[in-house]
């Protein structure tokens, strides 16, 4: 019980002290980048123009240095630039390493050839100057949006570590169906032969389990709004929703696994332990990106994932309020909710034993 809580409180407190302001866009600093000096540079005025004036945060995205292939070379040996550009029939990228520099690097010059190339059919098409600043105006739009998601991504971390903790939850209600099989547990030998329906028993211990899981959820949630400063957003009751029906849905899988196997107490616990680390991990715990990898190739996972529906039903409540996203996320969980019952509810109505041996 005691690492049930501590465990979180020390993830998070560890995140925080690593991750603060690690996402968070107000903290871009300027690029920098050698630009080799070759004929074809200095003939693309549409890239000298770009590189001069693209910005970030009305900061210039790139420190330009124009030099020779030599020079470009040595700059980045040194480490003194972060990445080196040539212009030729395509753009050529070196780095010397990965970080966030180098892959927004790579990220505008292959925006900016794509941009190029369309521009280029366009014009073959005969299509007008009208047509063409239409088409920048829509990608500047879908940019902008995409800056309101990039904002201060750490967060997600921070809500994946309550997903988890709502679903490790489920290790008391698993612990409570072992106490009521008789064939694996003295105790629910004992109880066996009461005139009480164990389903009564088991109500008891399901009620006392999301009682102490939600305080547990509610100092770790505590701890992050009051002392780390995560923001969740002004929407607490929602807030509450979430977690309630996070709380539900890991106390709905540990009886799940509980019921569907015979298997030791230690199996049925690894078994849970490793779908909570396998979800939080698909759900940005470990890297970030991983969370919108899932949603963009295989994003049918997120629907069956207890611990993304938990992640993002926080982060649409903090970027977008109460929405359509924040009501199908706590809709799945309910129906994963209700599942998980049903076939945990089938199983032990199922089950009887022939005879029990004095224990």
């Amino acid at each position: 019980m005691f690492w049930t809580l501590a465990f979180p409180l020390i993830l998070t407190t560890l995140f925080a002290s690593v991750l603060r302001g690690a996402y968070d866009p107000d903290e871009f600093k300027t690029i920098s980048l050698a630009v080799v000096d070759s004929v074809y540079y200095q003939k693309d005025e549409t890239l000298k123009n770009t590189l001069s004036s693209v910005q970030m945060n009305d900061k210039p995205m790139f420190d330009l240095q124009i030099v020779s292939e030599n020079e470009a070379k040595q700059l980045l040996d040194d480490k003194k630039v972060d990445g080196v550009i040539s212009d030729g029939e395509s753009i050529k990228i070196e780095v010397n390493k990965n970080n966030i520099n180098t892959t927004i690097i790579k990220s505008f010059f292959t925006e900016y050839e794509q941009k190029a190339e369309v521009v280029k059919d366009l014009m073959m098409q005969g299509k007008s100057v009208d047509e063409i600043m239409d088409l920048f105006h829509q990608t500047q739009n879908y940019l902008t949006q995409n800056d309101i998601e990039d904002h201060d991504l750490s967060s997600v971390f921070f809500y994946t570590v309550l997903a988890m903790v709502c679903l490790f939850g489920g290790q008391w209600s698993m612990y409570a169906i072992y106490d009521i099989q008789a064939n694996q547990s003295s105790r629910a030998a004992r109880l066996a032969m009461t005139p009480i329906h164990k389903i009564q028993y088991l109500f008891t211990d399901f009620l006392l389990c999301m009682v102490f899981e939600m305080v547990f959820i509610l100092i770790v949630y505590s701890y992050m709004a009051g002392v780390l400063d995560i923001a969740f957003g002004e929407h607490v009751f929602a807030i509450l929703a979430i977690l309630l029906a996070g709380c539900l849905s890991g106390n709905a899988l540990g009886t799940l696994i509980g019921c569907a196997t015979t298997q030791t107490l230690g199996f049925k616990d690894g078994l849970l332990t490793s779908i909570t680390m396998l979800g939080s991990f698909l759900s940005g715990m470990m890297m970030v990106q991983i969370k919108y990898l899932v949603q963009l190739y295989i994003p049918f996972v997120n629907y069956i994932n207890p611990v993304a529906m938990i992640t993002d039903g926080l982060y649409s409540i903090y970027y977008y309020g109460i929405d359509e996203r924040f009501y199908t996320n706590i809709i799945s969980l309910i129906v994963l909710i209700i599942v998980c019952y049903s076939i945990s509810f089938f199983l032990i109505r199922k089950k009887s034993y022939q005879s029990l041996e004095a224990r």
